[in-house]
């Protein structure tokens, strides 16, 4: 059996170029007479969704190394209308503006896919700079990246095909999480969130830190002069906690709340809407910020639930290895479940039998793949057992054998 962290499923060709050979020592993994074996890239399937976008009746999400569109008009059918060919990077983060989606696409640097024909998503331009660009923030013929290990890019989105560096910001320690609001852009650094004045694009100008009680940040709205930020402690508890930043330089917490998982956080009129991880959904009432209260709690078994995003009356969650699940607000804010995709994350293990790969998920899945046509693998099925614990399993003579 063969162990891995992947991307999703990746299929490769072994390719014996200038040999005259065809067939592969059995069991030595090399050509016959030694040497390097040349691997060939012929398909993939799946990838974890760290990344979702909606607007109207289609959602953008990010599945592994790639962008894919889904039609959500009919919640109980849900289609995948096209998806991009593998781009250099995973999908962290999607910010979409008129026929384009800028993506955060870690190594990749910031791509641009332009979505206009949904069937068929295709990369146009991009910017790449060295380390991971895991934010992108849009405001007017800008875009704002945030690069993990580089800090702030500004740059001229005029030509998307073309963008053009126009500005930026290096002195940031472990930043996380990018927003604009009003003529202010907002960084988490840690335990802190940065503001600067992004009025001159090629000039950022650092006004003041905003600290907060946390030990790092997960992630952050700001709604006028109030913050709210979800995040983890000292002892790794996780809180929302709400502030008043009329005056960055005199922050006032105005409240705090134990959620536990708490990742993402986005507000819609007078309800917080937090992704919990394991916790599920948790939507709590904001109208008094010093004694939010907590009205819904949506869950799922063995669904984490972490980026989500609001268009009109429908969010959408994406689930990491689970994919997305997308909800009905209306009419009084509560989430409703329409719908759900669901892709095969991340594949821990596999094993081979005939012409079908058994690939391990985590979570006691096993996805069954059919790969008679490697640049078109095909899930012919997800099994699933709560009594799989540790993803051990071999094919032999047809039978599965899976350790509990």
């Amino acid at each position: 059996m063969r162990q891995l962290m992947s991307r999703g499923l990746i299929i490769l060709a072994l390719v014996l170029l200038g040999s005259g050979r065809e067939a592969l020592a059995v069991g030595t993994g090399a050509p016959p007479g030694g040497g390097d074996v040349p691997l060939q890239l012929v398909g993939q399937w799946g990838g974890s969704t760290l990344a979702v976008a909606i607007r109207g009746p289609y959602v953008v999400a990010g599945i592994g190394q790639r962008l894919a569109v889904f039609d959500i008009t009919d919640p109980d059918a849900m289609q995948m209308l096209g998806q991009t060919d593998l781009l250099p990077g995973v999908v962290v983060d999607i910010v979409l503006q008129g026929d384009y989606a800028y993506v955060a696409n870690r190594s990749g640097g910031l791509q641009v896919i332009d979505i206009s024909q949904a069937q068929q998503p295709r990369a146009v331009g991009a910017f790449r700079m060295p380390g991971d660009v895991v934010r992108v923030a849009l405001a007017g013929p800008y875009a704002t990246i945030l690069n993990a290990q580089l800090g702030l890019r500004v740059l001229d989105i005029s030509d998307p095909i073309h963008p053009q560096r126009v500005g930026a910001y290096s002195d940031l320690s472990q930043p996380g999480q990018l927003k604009i609001a009003g003529d202010w852009l907002y960084v988490s650094t840690r335990d802190t969130i940065a503001v600067f004045d992004r009025s001159q694009p090629a000039g950022l100008h650092l006004l003041a830190r905003i600290p907060t009680s946390f030990l790092f940040i997960n992630d952050f709205e700001i709604v006028g002069d109030t913050l709210y930020v979800v995040g983890i402690d000292d002892w790794a508890e996780s809180y929302l906690a709400i502030y008043d930043i009329s005056d960055w330089h005199h922050v006032r917490r105005l409240s705090i709340q134990t959620i536990p998982g708490a990742y993402g956080v986005t507000i819609q009129q007078s309800l917080a809407y937090i992704t919990a991880g394991w916790g599920g959904l948790s939507v709590w009432d904001i109208s008094d910020v010093s004694h939010p209260v907590e009205i819904s709690n949506y869950r799922e078994d063995q669904t984490g639930y972490y980026r989500l995003q609001i268009a009109d009356s429908y969010l959408v969650v994406s689930q990491a290895d689970n994919g997305i699940e997308w909800f009905d607000l209306a009419p009084n804010g509560l989430p409703t479940l329409l719908g759900q995709y669901r892709t095969l994350g991340v594949v821990r293990a596999i094993d081979s039998y005939d012409q079908y790969l058994y690939a391990y998920l985590g979570w006691h899945r096993v996805a069954i793949i059919n790969v008679a046509e490697p640049n078109h693998p095909l899930v012919a099925g997800i099994y699933e057992n709560e009594h799989w614990s540790s993803g051990t399993f071999i094919i032999q003579d047809a039978l599965a054998y899976v350790s509990t």
